[in-house]
C-alpha cells in the first residue's frame, strides 16, 4: 500500500497552490480533480456557487490513481458559499468506500471553513486524520508553506502517515 495521494480540485489555482507545497512536504503522489464542463468567467463563478448550495454533483475527470491503493488521502477544497467544491463531493460520492484514512485542507477567501470541513466529514462517512483552513492571503502572502508543513509533520507525528521518501507525482 502506497503512504500518501493528494486528491484537490481547484478552480481560481489557490487550492492547486497549496496541494503543490503539500505534496513536496509529504512526498505524495498527487491526483487533480478536472471539470468535464468549464467554469470560466462569471456564469463559471455563478454556477460553482449554486452547485455548491445545492449539493450537486457534478461530471468530473479524475485520471489515474485508486484510493484504495493509499493508506492516507489528503483532500482539498476550496470553499464555496460555506460548503465543498461541488468537484470534490463527486469525487467523495464515487470513492467514498474506497477511502481508507483521509485528512483535510481547504482554502477560502476568508471563511466558511468549519461548514465545508464538516461537509467533507459527513461525505466520506469518517472523521479526517486532521484538518487544516488556509485563506487566500496566506497562500498569496506565501505562509502556507509553513502551515502545510506543519500539517504534513502533524499526520507523521499522529501516525496518520509515514515520513516521505518520495519525489511526488502529479497526473
Amino acid at each position: 500500500m502506497q503512504p500518501c495521494l493528494i486528491v484537490y480540485y481547484s478552480r481560481s489555482g489557490m487550492t492547486a497552490k497549496a496541494a503543490t507545497a503539500l505534496a513536496r512536504a509529504c512526498g505524495a503522489d498527487v491526483e487533480r480533480i478536472r471539470d468535464v464542463q468549464p467554469r470560466t468567467g462569471m456564469l463559471g463563478f455563478l454556477r460553482s456557487g449554486y452547485e455548491a448550495l445545492r449539493g450537486k454533483t457534478p461530471a468530473i475527470d479524475t485520471r489515474a490513481h485508486d484510493p484504495a491503493n493509499y493508506a492516507l488521502t489528503i483532500l482539498g477544497t476550496p470553499v464555496w458559499v460555506g460548503h465543498v467544491a461541488s468537484p470534490l463531493r463527486t469525487y467523495l460520492v464515487k470513492h467514498r468506500q474506497r477511502l481508507n484514512r483521509v485528512a483535510v485542507f481547504c482554502t477560502m477567501g476568508g471563511s466558511g471553513a468549519e461548514e465545508a470541513l464538516a461537509d467533507i466529514a459527513a461525505l466520506c462517512g469518517k472523521q479526517p486524520a486532521a484538518t487544516l483552513a488556509l485563506t487566500e492571503r496566506q497562500i498569496r502572502d506565501g505562509q502556507h508553506e509553513a502551515m502545510l508543513a506543519a500539517f504534513a509533520r502533524r499526520l507523521v507525528s499522529e501516525g496518520a502517515m509515514a515520513p516521505p521518501a518520495q519525489q511526488p507525482a502529479e497526473v
